[in-house]
């Protein structure tokens, strides 16, 4: 397939860094996530790994300048232009934006995971992180509503993240190689 950069977004809980790391295994792409890079940022600053401490550096960070994040991230993982590259974690409209511009001339392309409030809420309780009035919470934060309403309209792609995780990696390697293809 010829050189893509994948970006995947969507809600806590909903399946995008499983996805996003079993796509990037099968194609033998490098890999980068936004949370990796803001928990890394966080345990420099000798903060606790919390849900609160990492959005609000990932906050201060946006703050600071979508473009100066999105070059960070890209020089930490150590991508290369013209390679191609699977991106974790978008959550902000500007950041897709500054990809989309940092990454040229190798195309950019946003995957969203979306899926049902029943199924993300058991994989919160499953992983401890919460419960139901908590997802509330979650869902609250700015940064989730702009997740749930700019960058699910933003997509290239929309898939349900309560599939299995082999249909959707077939799904989206599929579909990258029809749209690198021009089908």
């Amino acid at each position: 397939m010829e050189p893509l950069v994948l970006g995947f977004s969507g809600p806590t809980a909903s399946g995008k860094s499983s996805l996003s790391k079993a796509i990037a295994a099968t194609l033998g792409w490098r890999r980068i996530s936004f949370g990796d890079y803001v928990r890394n940022v966080a345990l420099g600053l000798g903060q606790p790994l919390t849900r609160e401490v990492l959005q609000s550096i990932g906050a201060s960070l946006i703050d600071t300048g979508s473009h100066e994040f999105c070059v960070n991230i890209l020089e930490w993982s150590g991508w290369k232009a013209g390679n191609p590259l699977i991106v974790d974690g978008i959550r902000h409209r500007t950041v897709a934006n500054e990809l989309l511009i940092l990454v040229k001339p190798t195309p950019f392309a946003l995957v969203y995971v979306g899926i049902d409030d029943a199924t993300r809420s058991a994989r919160l309780v499953t992983r401890g992180e919460t419960d139901d009035r908590s997802l509330q919470l979650i869902d609250a934060d700015s940064t989730e509503i702009e997740v749930a309403s700019y960058l699910s309209m933003r997509a290239d792609i929309i898939v349900d993240g309560s599939r299995e995780l082999s249909e959707l990696t077939d799904e989206i390697i599929d579909w990258a190689t029809r749209i690198r293809n021009g089908n």
